[in-house]
C-alpha cells in the first residue's frame, strides 16, 4: 500500500508551526516544557514548533486533553479564536500541571483510572466502591462515623 503524498503546502505547514508557537508564548510554555506531557513526543514537538511536519493525531489528541480549550481548527487552519471561550465552564477539564517525573506518573495513573471506571468490568465496580470508601473516609476523618456498604451517589448505578 502507498502513501498518498500530502495536499498540505510547505506554506501551511510553517502557518500550522507559526500558530503552535504562538500558543506555546499565549501560555507561557516552551517546547521543553511539553516534553513531559502524556504522548507528546521530543521529536515531535520540535517537528512541528519548526515547521518541519505536520501534528498528527496523538500529537493534537494530548494537546487537546492536556490543553482543553484551544481551538484546534485554530491552530490548523488559522481560523476563529486561538482559545474557545475565555473561562472554562464547572465541569470542564482544565489543564493539570505536570511539573515532573513523578507528575506524569500520577497523571498516567489517573488516566488508567479513568478508564476502568469508565469500563463495564467488576474492575470499575469494585474501583469505584474503594473511591467512595476513600473520599468517605477523607470527609469524615476524626468524626467517628463508619464507611458505607454499599456504592451511592454519583459513582454508583
Amino acid at each position: 500500500m502507498s502513501r498518498e503524498k500530502s495536499t498540505i503546502s510547505d506554506e501551511q505547514r510553517k502557518n500550522i508551526s507559526v500558530r503552535f508557537n504562538k500558543f506555546l508564548k499565549k501560555v507561557g510554555k516552551e517546547v521543553p516544557d511539553l516534553v513531559v506531557l502524556p504522548r507528546l513526543k521530543r521529536s515531535t514537538l520540535y517537528s512541528v514548533s519548526n515547521g518541519d511536519r505536520l501534528p498528527g493525531s496523538e500529537f493534537l489528541l494530548s494537546l487537546k486533553w492536556n490543553f482543553p480549550l484551544l481551538n484546534l481548527n485554530w491552530l490548523l487552519t488559522g481560523e476563529g479564536k486561538m482559545f474557545l471561550e475565555d473561562e472554562p465552564k464547572p465541569g470542564v477539564r482544565r489543564s493539570l500541571p505536570v511539573e515532573s517525573e513523578a507528575d506524569l506518573e500520577l497523571l498516567n495513573l489517573i488516566e488508567k483510572t479513568w478508564e476502568v471506571l469508565r469500563s463495564e468490568t467488576p474492575y470499575s465496580e469494585a474501583l469505584k466502591s474503594n473511591i467512595v470508601v476513600f473520599h468517605y473516609g477523607v470527609e469524615k476523618e476524626g468524626s467517628g462515623g463508619s464507611p458505607p456498604e454499599k456504592v451511592s451517589g454519583s459513582l454508583g448505578n
